[in-house]
């Protein structure tokens, strides 16, 4: 279970979301069937904490640069830029670390989102304050809760 790092700064207001990591169906024997969802023959596990994003316009602090195939999703819709603070203190490489990760699975505002990019930015120092600036990709597909 990851522990999330609350470190807002001042004037940082998002929604609340959910982020759903990717597990081995036999790892997870106890698990609460409401913590479970299943997309594309995969399971994922809600990691049991909201995680707070930012939704990104443009012309609005993005750090993520995009190419042709990405702009035409996002003018689309099926594309977001997201920023979060929180995070988590990975013991192993003494270091914070986004509480997201690359292919984790986001439900925010009632709609699914795949993470397929990160990007970094300290204020700072690491240890002060980090904002995660990422890259999700809507899913279409269905998606099962409560396996």
């Amino acid at each position: 279970m990851i522990r999330i790092d609350k470190r807002l700064p001042f004037g940082f207001r998002g929604e609340w979301g959910k982020v759903y990591k990717s597990y081995v169906v036999d790892e997870a024997q106890n698990v609460d069937d409401e913590l479970v969802i299943q997309w594309q023959r995969n399971y994922y596990q809600d990691i049991g904490q909201d995680v707070q994003f930012k939704h990104l316009e443009d012309g609005q602090d993005r750090r993520i640069e995009y190419g042709q195939t990405i702009k035409n999703l996002v003018e689309r819709g099926e594309y977001r830029f997201a920023k979060t603070t929180d995070a988590y203190f990975d013991e192993e490489i003494k270091a914070y670390k986004c509480v997201v990760s690359l292919g984790d699975v986001i439900n925010l505002g009632g709609e699914w989102y795949v993470c397929d990019k990160i990007d970094v930015h300290n204020i700072v120092t690491p240890q002060e304050q980090c904002f995660y600036y990422l890259g999700l990709k809507k899913i279409f597909d269905k998606i099962t809760i409560g396996v």
